[in-house]
């Protein structure tokens, strides 16, 4: 047996395999760890191996540190204030001299001769200084009073007294301030890096960079710590998608969702570790008083349910983002405060951003966001305060709601940024692409109405109806139009082909029922192949051809009978269908049954209420009967609802009109009872016949 990598990737084991690889790859990124680590750290102690760093890790290099703050204390200049202010009595000819800095005592400054120091001018009331404080590098510029007293006549000796008195208080608070203003050096080492080698004995520095590296990583990547990460993770993702593929209703992703929801955690944890690190960075770069946590709050973890919320439902974000918040708390350390804010965010972050149907939507969902994030923080201070966990500043209160409204806002913008991304690599259509793509100047439309104003018109109809529809049953009405608008952009290629685009002689006259039928078809292909062209979403490249399904082109396969030898060879029905495939998607299905329906009424000569309703039914239940409908999940209820909103719509198109003679219904058809809400009208024979569509 030929193992094929196409069918492999569809079973059920490749399934198993992406999940146990993502349970591997959530595991490496929630541990904090450094391998090989020994299980005693004493000073005399011989490594037995080498220690290596298996992750970026960042700690505080103590020694430099220390000898960078002595430094900086050292460079401080003493401080001396010199009071320039001389007494009203002193005899003119003293001010000159007066006017220089003068001491008590020389001894005083002969630690600074090398250095110089800084004078403090101190002025009289009524005068001002242009500079406020000297640098004094040559000390002998500043007199004793004993050389200043040798410079006058001793009748005038009196009068000289120190003017420069050396403050305490004022230097201790500079080097201070130069301390604090030394960032703190670190140490480095990247994925592989030595931190010790094997061999070494353990001396007191050593001892300390261990100590420093265990408490910045801790002990968890061993065997055991590493496995129980692993059931953790296994069990509660999958629990979670147990429980919400059985019991939640509208919880039904594909292997593709999966991947997106996938993806997206691991992208969201990457992101969370390097916001660790970089918050430990601007920690002790510019927020040294502040609690690290409160930078957490910054870290946009719920931008990615925002993300997956842009593509799939309501219930699906619920669930990614309880998993986010589980593993985020578990990445921080297992701490709760955490994750409920991550579940709270990630909440509000789903519900900002439903139906976000332009660009500025999404950051108004970041605001949104920031402003419920910042309400659960506000909550959380309140607890921790009235829990008296230690000491409280309320000036920090505005730090944290602020980081947290941040992160809200950077939610919105990684969800702005990885839209596209995932939009073009996975082919999903969030509500923002498919509205510019509804928009009626985009070039594809502009070239059908050219080329194929028939079709151009039968589309637009066919986009109201499905519209209609999709709304009244619940499904995506958004996508549903902009499918209607491009389902047939392939007749641009053959336009004259086509019903609606005929005026006159049909093209067709001349043709074989064969060659018909190949042209008829051929329209799928082509709208594929330009819907790729002009890289329109996969979703809605799949519904050109789902919206005919494997239905027969019967009008050509009825012809070919009639012209059938039969001498030669019988007539294959299967060359008169469409490829399929049919419908998969609720959507898909109402595109279809949209589609149908307008050509029907379209043909119609007398478009009352009456026909226009039991024509819509008519192709409901051929539709229906032909098995189309058996993979689209939509059920009788559905059906029955997406009729009336046909009739509902094509009615008020075509208006209503008081039927004359022949348009009257008759007796028979007056007595009919309508068909209920539980069920669209299906024939008796139908129904013994036909399998019923899940629901």
């Amino acid at each position: 047996m030929k193992f094929s990598l196409e069918a492999f990737k569809d079973s059920p084991a490749a399934g198993w395999a992406g999940f146990a690889l993502f349970c591997i790859a959530i595991t490496w990124l929630t541990s904090f760890s450094v391998s090989s680590f020994p299980e005693k750290i004493d000073e005399g102690t011989v490594l037995r191996q080498d220690i290596r760093a298996d992750r970026r890790i960042q700690i505080v290099n103590e020694e430099e540190t220390k000898q960078d703050r002595e430094k900086a204390a050292e460079s401080v200049l003493p401080v001396f204030d010199f009071d320039e202010s001389i007494p009203e009595e002193v005899p003119p000819r003293l001010h000159s001299i007066l006017s220089r800095p003068i001491v008590s005592d020389p001894a005083n400054l002969k630690p600074y001769k090398d250095k110089g120091v800084v004078l403090q001018r101190i002025r009289p009331l009524e005068e001002t200084a242009t500079e406020k404080e000297l640098v004094i590098k040559d000390i002998s510029k500043i007199l004793s009073v004993e050389e200043a007293q040798k410079r006058v006549y001793p009748v005038f000796q009196k009068w000289i007294v120190p003017n420069t008195t050396y403050n305490l208080k004022e230097t201790e608070q500079r080097k201070e301030a130069a301390i604090r203003a030394v960032k703190e050096k670190t140490i480095t080492y990247q994925p592989g890096d030595y931190i010790l080698r094997g061999g070494t004995k353990l001396e007191p520095k050593d001892v300390g960079l261990l100590e420093r590296v265990k408490k910045a990583r801790g002990l968890e990547n061993r065997p055991i710590r590493f496995l129980g990460t692993f059931l953790f993770v296994a069990l509660a993702l999958g629990a979670t998608f147990y429980f919400s593929e059985r019991f939640i209703k509208r919880f039904l992703p594909k292997r593709k969702d999966y991947i997106l929801m996938g993806l997206t955690v691991v992208l969201i944890l990457f992101m969370l570790r390097g916001g660790l690190i970089l918050s430990g960075v601007m920690h002790e770069a510019f927020f040294y008083d502040l609690p690290q946590a409160a930078l957490y709050y910054g870290i946009p973890i719920a931008g990615g349910v925002m993300l997956v919320r842009m593509f799939l439902t309501a219930e699906v974000s619920l669930i990614l983002a309880v998993i986010l918040s589980l593993l985020a708390g578990l990445t921080v350390g297992s701490d709760v405060n955490y994750t409920t804010y991550c579940l709270i965010s990630g909440i509000a972050a789903s519900s900002a951003i439903a139906k976000a149907t332009h660009r500025t939507a999404i950051i108004k969902a970041g605001i949104l966001t920031g402003l419920a994030s910042a309400a659960a923080v506000l909550g959380i201070l309140l607890i921790r305060l009235a829990a008296v966990e230690g000491p409280f500043q309320w000036s920090l209160v505005g730090l944290h709601l602020g980081f947290a409204f941040l992160g809200g806002i950077l939610a919105s913008i990684f969800a702005f940024v990885a839209t596209p991304v995932f939009e073009t690599v996975l082919g999903y259509a969030s509500d923002v692409k498919l509205l510019e793509l509804s928009n009626l100047n985009h070039p594809l439309l502009r070239e059908l109405i050219v080329r194929a104003p028939g079709t151009y018109h039968h589309s637009h109809i066919v986009g109201v109806l499905a519209e209609a529809a999709a709304e009244a049953i619940g499904a995506n009405s958004l996508l549903a139009k902009v499918g209607a608008y491009y389902h047939d952009i392939g007749k641009m290629k053959k336009p004259s082909y086509f019903t609606e685009n005929i005026a006159g002689r049909s093209r067709h006259e001349g043709l074989s029922p064969h060659m018909s039928a190949l042209i008829v078809a051929s329209h799928v292909k082509e709208g594929m192949a330009m819907a790729k062209t002009h890289k329109l979403p996969q979703r809605v490249i799949d519904m050109i051809p789902q919206h005919h399904g494997t239905k027969q082109i019967g009008i050509f396969y009825e012809m070919a009978k009639e012209r059938a030898d039969p001498n030669k060879p019988s007539i294959e029905e299967k060359d008169f269908r469409y490829p399929g495939p049919k419908p998969q998607t609720k959507e898909a299905g109402i595109l279809m049954l949209a589609d149908g329906v307008e050509a029907s009424v379209r043909s119609l000569k007398e478009k009352t209420p009456m026909r226009i309703q039991k024509t819509a039914e008519e192709m409901i239940d051929k539709s229906f009967a032909e098995a189309q409908l058996d993979e689209c999940d939509l059920t009788l209820k559905d059906l029955h609802a997406i009729g009336k909103a046909f009739t509902r719509i094509l009615t008020a198109l075509h208006h209503q009109r008081i039927a004359y003679g022949e348009d009257k219904p008759d007796a028979k058809a007056s007595k009919a009872p309508p068909a209920t809400a539980e069920a669209p009208k299906v024939s008796q024979a139908t129904v013994h016949k036909l399998k019923f569509p899940k629901g």
